[in-house]
């Protein structure tokens, strides 16, 4: 399976773990507008030293568009004003 997600904040993160759990063949792709890298535990509290990209083997998108034209089985938008505000731009 593929997944899209638009954004990894602690929600995002949360999700990715629990579709890791169900399937851990899963391929990760990320749209990121921020380029943060650390991880958001399920406490919600952040590991400075725990790089989400690297440890999950995440492909990232800089660029919305190019995020858009990604083929995948699922993309995600863990924050419903996130999705609302980036589909308006």
């Amino acid at each position: 399976m593929k997944v899209l997600f638009f954004g990894l904040g602690g929600i995002g993160q949360r999700h990715l773990r629990n579709l890791r759990k169900i399937q851990p063949d899963i391929q990760i792709a990320a749209f990121r507008n921020k380029g943060r890298t650390f991880e958001i535990g399920n406490d919600l509290l952040p590991d400075y030293n725990s790089d989400i990209v690297s440890k999950y083997n995440i492909s990232t998108f800089e660029k919305f568009e190019d995020a858009m034209k990604c083929k995948r089985h699922a993309k995600t938008f863990p924050d419903r004003n996130r999705k609302n505000n980036m589909l308006r731009q």
